[in-house]
């Protein structure tokens, strides 16, 4: 327990206050009150996202509501094709 509570005190008060409102929005659902379609019509939710958000809870706990930054963030790729059309591009251009 003390692990979870010292991996949620990294995140700012407005992140914790961001999973405190989707967990909200979802826990009639854990609570077996009411359905994730209800909630999807009740709050204009996403079923999909309301569906995620409900798994990685039960997975990983309050914690795992928190968006995560990506780990790829700032990096840009291209495309096989598009780096070797580059590359031909490049070398009929010389």
């Amino acid at each position: 327990m003390n692990e979870s509570l010292l991996v949620l005190s990294q995140y700012s008060d407005e992140e914790r206050q961001e999973a405190l409102r989707k967990y909200r929005l979802i826990e009639p659902f854990l609570q077996k009150e009411k359905s994730l379609n209800v909630l999807h019509k009740e709050h204009q939710l996403p079923l999909r996202r309301a569906r995620r958000w409900v798994a990685h809870y039960r997975q990983h706990g309050f914690g795992a509501l928190i968006r995560q930054d990506r780990k790829d963030k700032g990096i840009r790729y291209l495309s096989h094709r598009v780096c070797s059309l580059w590359m031909t591009t490049a070398v009929e251009s010389r």
